[in-house]
């Protein structure tokens, strides 16, 4: 990891005030990747009501971009690393809203489905590329790394908190296909402007750069069963966030499928979502923790305590 960025004679020093925009650029670029992920649960009741389908199509449906928003994490990974950062970030970004529009336009439950599937696949290069641009920058003179993770850590759940309310308004008023065309927008902004943007030097590598592998000697107990949590806690908070914001409009207390119903879902969730946003911060005080795994078992213990008051509860209490 003992990298440094190799700056050509001709070109301009890095320094903190020039990156600070690219900072920024992937903040608002993680905040695009949760909004348009998150679209589709916040419009979920009106897809039903249009293809007639029930939650068991609607999950396979979802599925189809959420497994390609996982599997292509790696191969992001791979292309970042060949192509640069910021041009794996623009990618991504004019791809994804190419994809929202293309999902507006579907006709039927495949060409959705395929529509999610392309958003997926797009949507999974910005954790890789986005994450290893910010770290690229730790050999920047007077740039605070942990603040440029905070920041765009927060960005994120921005994005996360104000999809389910912007989409279902947007939903309510002009229907479910105007709330991907509105999410097609912020891409091709951002993209243009990182496009545009000179890009990073290369980083140099003091060490011999060695082959991706992680061999069976590697895999210990507690890294099988790190991974096992991790895969069901992704399974459980994909779920969480697709069928959440249908959850609190039926349990609202309005009757029948209304305009109002889906926008009164859609702010409950970004409530709940925003309030995530403070587990950031938080976790990253009690990373100093010595017994960080005591913590990590709690908040699962805890976790689960509340999705069980999610499937039990109505009215006031399970919006707490």
């Amino acid at each position: 990891m003992d990298t440094a960025l190799e700056t050509p004679r001709s070109a301009p020093p890095v320094t903190a005030e020039s990156v600070r925009p690219l900072v920024w650029l992937i903040g608002l670029s993680h905040a695009t990747n949760h909004f348009v992920m998150l679209i589709f649960p916040a419009v979920l009741l009106l897809i039903q009501r249009e293809f007639g389908l029930g939650y068991a199509a609607l999950g396979a449906v979802a599925n189809a971009g959420l497994l390609c928003y996982g599997l292509g994490a790696l191969p992001a990974g791979i292309l970042a690393d060949r192509f640069g950062g910021e041009r794996v970030l623009a990618i991504w970004l004019f791809g994804g809203s190419a994809a929202c529009l293309a999902i507006a336009l579907a006709d039927s439950p495949l060409t959705l489905a395929l529509g999610l599937a392309g958003l997926g696949v797009f949507a999974s290069l910005h954790h890789p590329a986005g994450s290893g641009l910010v770290v690229a920058l730790r050999q920047v003179p007077s740039l605070n790394v942990a603040r440029a993770f905070g920041l765009a850590g927060i960005l994120g759940n921005v994005g996360l908190g104000s999809s389910p309310l912007v989409s279902a308004a947007v939903a309510g008023v002009w229907g479910w296909r105007a709330a991907f065309l509105v999410g097609a927008v912020p891409g091709l902004l951002l993209g243009a402007w990182l496009w545009r943007r000179p890009r990073l030097p290369q980083p140099k590598s003091a060490a011999p750069r060695r082959r991706f592998g992680l061999g069976w000697q590697d895999l210990s107990l507690p890294l099988l069963l790190l991974f096992v949590l991790e895969t069901l806690m992704g399974f459980i908070f994909q779920g969480f966030t697709t069928f959440l914001p249908a959850h609190l409009a039926q349990s609202a207390g309005i009757p029948g499928l209304t305009a109002g119903q889906v926008t009164r879902g859609g702010i409950l969730a970004s409530f709940a979502f925003l309030i995530g946003g403070l587990g950031h911060p938080l976790a990253g005080r009690l990373m100093g923790f010595r017994r960080r795994e005591v913590i990590f078992l709690g908040t699962m213990v805890g976790a689960t305590l509340c999705l069980a008051g999610l499937g039990t509860l109505t009215g006031v209490p399970i919006v707490a």
